[in-house]
C-alpha cells in the first residue's frame, strides 16, 4: 500500500467539487432586486436607502424571492466615495446567484460623505434586512436567522466595514475592494478572515500605501489574503470603465467576482477549494499576485489530465509545510489539532514554504490505480515548532 501511495496517481472526484466552474462564472439562481427605504435607531441617517439583492424564480427588479434553497447568509455591501449603489449591481448579483442575500446601502453617496455615517446605516441595514426575512415578513425564509454576517467594503467603504465590525460582533468576516486607509478601529485585533484587494495602477488609493497596511495590520486574522490585480485601478468593481488602465475593464471587475465569490463561498459555505483560485496555481494563471497568511490552513487539490495538482495556504514565516496521504482515515489529537489521517498506512511530502505564505505541488497520475481511495491532510510549521493541521480531502483514485 505504501508504494502504492508513493506512486500518488490521482484522479480528484471528491464530492462537492467544482473545478471546471471558477467563481466568476455566474451561479445557478436567476437574481432578483428591488430598492427599499426605512427608518431605523442605529442608522446615523433619518432614512435608509438600499438595494436587496437576492435568489429569486426569475431575473429582475421586483422578482418573487426564491427560498426553496433557502435560508441564505446575509452580506452587507459598502460603496466608495462618490459611488451609487447601482455602480456595483455586477458584483452583488454575482454573489445572489451563489445563493446568498445581498443589502447595499445607498446613502451618503454624495459630495459629502460621513464614513461613520455609511457604517451606522450599513449597521441599520444589515439589521432591518435580516428582520424581513422573519415568519409573516416579505423575504420569510430567505435569510439566515442569528447567523454572522459578512461585509464588501470598496475603497472609504473599507474604512466603514471596520465601524460596523466595532459595533456589531456578528461580522465575521470581509472582503476590503481597494481600501482606503484612514485607520479604523479593530483592524489589527480583527480575528476572522479577510480578502485584501489591491491594485497595482490605482492612483486614488496606492496600494502600497492603503490595502498594504490593512494587510500588515490584520495580524489576528485567522486567514488573510493580500491578492493586487495587476494593470488594475481604483474602479475594477464598478459596472463601468471610469479610469484609464492597462486591464481590460471586462477582465478587472471579472477577477473582482472571481475573488468575492471565491472568498464568500470558501469562508461561509465552506467550499474552501476556491483558496486554489484566489491564491494558489489557478491565480497565478491570471493577472493576480497573491500572499496569504493563514495561521489555520487550507488544502485544495484539482485533477487536470495525467496529474493532480495540490496545494496549502499557510504563513510565509513558516519553515515548511508536510502533505500526508494514507489509505484510511483516522482520528488523532496532537499539537497541532485533529490528525485526520491513519499515519500507519500513510506516505508524507515535506516542501519549504514560500514567501508568500503558500505550496502547490503537481503529482503524476496512473491510471492502473483507479478506484482506490485515499485521504490527504496538509501541516504547516512555523520555525518555532508550532503549526496548524488543514481540513482533510477525501479523493477517489
Amino acid at each position: 500500500m505504501r508504494i502504492l501511495l508513493r506512486c500518488l496517481l490521482l484522479s480528484c472526484l471528491t464530492a462537492g467539487f467544482g473545478f471546471a466552474q471558477v467563481p466568476e462564472d455566474p451561479g445557478p439562481h436567476p437574481v432578483g432586486w428591488t430598492d427599499v427605504s426605512f427608518s431605523h435607531p442605529l442608522s446615523g441617517n433619518p432614512t435608509v436607502d438600499a438595494r436587496l439583492y437576492y435568489p429569486a424564480m426569475s431575473s429582475g427588479n421586483g422578482a418573487t424571492p426564491d427560498a426553496s434553497a433557502g435560508p441564505y447568509p446575509l452580506v452587507g455591501f459598502l460603496h466608495g466615495y462618490f459611488a451609487f449603489v447601482d455602480y456595483y449591481d455586477d458584483v452583488c448579483s454575482h454573489l445572489a446567484s451563489y445563493g446568498f442575500f445581498v443589502a447595499s446601502v445607498a446613502t451618503e453617496s454624495g459630495f459629502f460623505m460621513s464614513v461613520t455615517n455609511e457604517a451606522k446605516d450599513a449597521h441599520a441595514m444589515l439589521t432591518w434586512t435580516e428582520a424581513q426575512a422573519l415568519p409573516g415578513g416579505p423575504y420569510e425564509g430567505m435569510i439566515l436567522q442569528g447567523s454572522d454576517w459578512s461585509t464588501i467594503g470598496h475603497s472609504n467603504g473599507c474604512v466603514a466595514s471596520f465601524h460596523v465590525a466595532a459595533a456589531e460582533p456578528r461580522i465575521a468576516r470581509m472582503v476590503l475592494f481597494e481600501p482606503n486607509w484612514l485607520n479604523p478601529p479593530g483592524v489589527s485585533s480583527f480575528t476572522g478572515p479577510v480578502m485584501v484587494v489591491g491594485a497595482t495602477l490605482d492612483i486614488v488609493a496606492p496600494a502600497s500605501i492603503n490595502a498594504s497596511n490593512y494587510y500588515n495590520a490584520l495580524q489576528s486574522s485567522s486567514r488573510c489574503s493580500y491578492v493586487l490585480i495587476e494593470g488594475s485601478g481604483h474602479n475594477g468593481s464598478l459596472d463601468f470603465p471610469f479610469e484609464i488602465t492597462t486591464l481590460p475593464h471586462s477582465k478587472a471587475q471579472s477577477l473582482h467576482r472571481r475573488l468575492a465569490a471565491g472568498f464568500l463561498r470558501a469562508e461561509v459555505k465552506g467550499e474552501l477549494f476556491h483558496y486554489e483560485d484566489m491564491v494558489g496555481a489557478a491565480a497565478e494563471l491570471e493577472p493576480l499576485d497573491p500572499e496569504v497568511r493563514a495561521t489555520e490552513p487550507v488544502l485544495w487539490s484539482a485533477a487536470n489530465g495525467s496529474q493532480l495538482g495540490i496545494g496549502l495556504a499557510g504563513r510565509g514565516d513558516d519553515v515548511s509545510v508536510l502533505f500526508a496521504f494514507s489509505a484510511a482515515p483516522g482520528s488523532l489529537a496532537t499539537p497541532f489539532g485533529q490528525l485526520g489521517i491513519d499515519l500507519s498506512s500513510s506516505h508524507l511530502i515535506a516542501r519549504p514554504m514560500t514567501a508568500d505564505g503558500s505550496v502547490d505541488l503537481t503529482l503524476p497520475y496512473d491510471p492502473s490505480l483507479a478506484g482506490l481511495g485515499i485521504f490527504t491532510q496538509g501541516l504547516r510549521l512555523a520555525a518555532n515548532g508550532t503549526g496548524a493541521l488543514s481540513q482533510v480531502l477525501a479523493i477517489t483514485l
